[in-house]
């Protein structure tokens, strides 16, 4: 149910697929796009996979960046860090155990890895969107988009398996994606984007000091 475009009076959060009427494209075709959102109520955030604050954006290249891109906006706590010399922007919603600020220190420190690991940082922005179950089942989901990663935790704390999800998720950054591929993958490659992609989450979580080695060979 997660992945149903939300629209509610204090925020809203969807993607190009499960909310935006557009043309039939191939994927590979070159674009250009503009966003207006100058009729938002004057207090909302406003974050999407191209920006953050700014009520007009634009964007030109592959239609598949516009394709699986995330908009998110409303009563989000929006924190700003950096990754390396890029911009990361975190947006949260509902109460935790934990602060805001200890929770996008975790962010940067598996982000990073991954991009130290790949040596990339060409991400010129970064956004994270994180958000509350409906029901606290202790559970946790989320999926990567174009520059941008939304994820619900169903209990109190950033656990294990939300760094997991994280890490996982944005592993495919690169294995698939920027080796070419793009998403609908067939089984006889879906075996290495999937299978190294496990291997190095936990691989990636030991370096950036959020797993022990004990914990990592257990798993």
């Amino acid at each position: 149910m997660q992945f149903r475009a939300v629209l509610e009076p204090t925020y809203f959060e969807f993607t190009t697929q499960n909310a935006l009427v557009h043309p039939k494209l191939n994927p590979t075709v070159a674009v250009s796009v503009h966003f207006d959102w100058q009729k938002l109520p004057a207090d909302w955030t406003l974050e999407t996979s191209f920006g953050a604050g700014d009520r007009c954006q634009s964007y030109t290249g592959l239609w598949n960046r516009v394709n699986e891109a995330l908009f998110a906006g409303g009563d989000f706590r929006v924190r700003r860090a950096t990754l390396g010399y890029q911009s990361l922007v975190v947006a949260i919603r509902g109460k935790w155990s934990f602060t805001d600020e200890e929770v996008v220190a975790q962010i940067q420190k598996i982000l990073g890895a991954e991009r130290d690991f790949w040596h990339d940082h060409d991400f010129p922005f970064y956004l994270v969107t994180l958000k509350p179950y409906d029901v606290r089942s202790g559970s946790s989901d989320g999926s990567a988009f174009t520059n941008a990663f939304w994820l619900y935790l169903g209990g109190d704390s950033f656990s294990y398996d939300a760094e997991y999800l994280l890490a996982h998720e944005g592993f495919h950054a690169w294995n698939p994606h920027k080796m070419g591929v793009m998403r609908g993958l067939g089984l006889s490659e879906k075996w290495f984007a999937e299978g190294f992609t496990v291997y190095y989450a936990d691989v990636l979580l030991l370096r950036a000091g959020l797993l022990s080695l004990p914990s990592m060979l257990s798993a």
